[in-house]
């Protein structure tokens, strides 16, 4: 599954925002197959550390969740809250499925406000200096800051 926003111009479709969706639950957590490639082996191991500090599914007390990759806006689309429609538009997606609530690391401070302006709280937080002393591609910067954000729908 995966949510997009597209423009019309002339009548030519261009995708302009993307983010990729994915059903999880307690016994079958994505991804199914190996991961390749260093930098998004990288991304998960650090999804995988935030949520072994903070499980999103004992946090929400659910045995499945929308789990999401890669909210992306092309540039000259950035600043129009783009970001913030496509994590509300999980809402009728999850509803449509079914899932009572999804959960996503968010890693840039651009995401982070988007998913806060969508109404995603943070359970966790990491700073990038600690996922470098546990063996990520991190900054070991303290100022950057990774966040593990949930949202329900069934409230």
């Amino acid at each position: 599954m995966s949510l997009g926003c597209y423009t019309v111009t002339n009548g030519k479709k261009t995708l302009v925002a993307l983010n990729v969706c994915v059903v999880d639950t307690i016994e079958e957590r994505v991804p199914s197959t190996p991961i390749e490639g260093v930098a998004w082996n990288n991304v998960y191991r650090a999804i995988e550390y935030l949520e072994e500090k903070c499980d999103p599914f004992k946090y929400l007390k659910l045995d499945t969740i929308l789990h999401a990759l890669g909210l992306s806006v092309l540039t000259e689309y950035r600043g129009k809250h783009l970001g913030s429609r496509i994590l509300a538009a999980r809402r009728p997606l999850c509803l449509a499925h079914g899932i009572k609530a999804t959960a996503t690391m968010f890693s840039g401070p651009a995401s982070q406000k988007s998913a806060a302006r969508a109404g995603f709280s943070t359970i966790c937080a990491v700073p990038g200096k600690e996922l470098a002393e546990n063996g990520m591609n991190f900054p070991k910067d303290d100022s950057i800051v990774i966040k593990l954000m949930v949202k329900r729908y069934d409230e």
